[in-house]
Parts: structure tokens; sequence; C-alpha cells
């Protein structure tokens, strides 16, 4: 029998100071999980994913789109990089722990450009 370990991923989320934090890091002393030394919150936080999907799905114009997805695309590049001057999210560096992390937003982003 091969001694190979599944690899599993959970996401913990919540609305903000909810325990979401110390959920993460009692669960990271644990010798067999792994976690990010940050917390993403890529998804709820302005010109993140549902910001996008709102304004993206509900009040959809040719030119509306094209304002959110450079919008998108632009927060989620600028997520990639050590800023100093973006103090939220200094350090995430997301390219360093996701791989292809820079082609997924390019992926992404060509995939909700209908038109130019």
């Amino acid at each position: 029998m091969d001694n190979v370990i599944e690899k599993k991923c959970i996401f913990i989320g919540g609305t903000g100071r909810c325990g979401t934090n110390i959920t993460r890091k009692i669960l990271d002393r644990h010798s067999q999980i792994a976690s990010f030394p940050f917390e993403y919150r890529f998804i709820i936080n302005p010109d993140g994913i549902i910001d996008f999907y709102n304004s993206f799905s509900t009040t959809w114009s040719p030119y509306m789109a094209d304002i959110t997805i450079k919008r998108l695309y632009e927060f989620l590049l600028n997520l990639t990089m050590m800023r100093d001057d973006k103090e939220n999210y200094n350090d995430w560096e997301l390219a360093k722990w996701f791989s292809n992390y820079v082609n997924n937003v390019e992926e992404l982003i060509a995939d909700l450009n209908s038109f130019k």
C-alpha cells in the first residue's frame, strides 16, 4: 500500500468578525494541515468577486461591463505582487501561492469579455 496523502481544500468564509481567522489559526496548528498566512478577502472586498457579480449582472451595459471587468482585472492582478501602498493586501503575493495565478486571471477576463 502506497503512503499517498490525499490533498483536500477547505475554504472558510464568513461575514467578518465571526471567527474565521481564529478557526484558520486553530486548524493550522495541526501537523497535517497547511494554511495561508493571510485571510483572503478578495471575494467580499470592493472590486472583488461579489462586487463584480452584482455590478455585472444587475446593471449591465457595454460601458459598465467594460469598466467592471477592468476593475476586477486590476484588483486581481494587484494581489500578485508585494505592494507597500496596498496595506490591505500587503504580502499576499497570490502568484506565489497559486501556480498559474496570472494565467488564470487572464483566462477569466478573456472569458468575461464578449466583445471589445
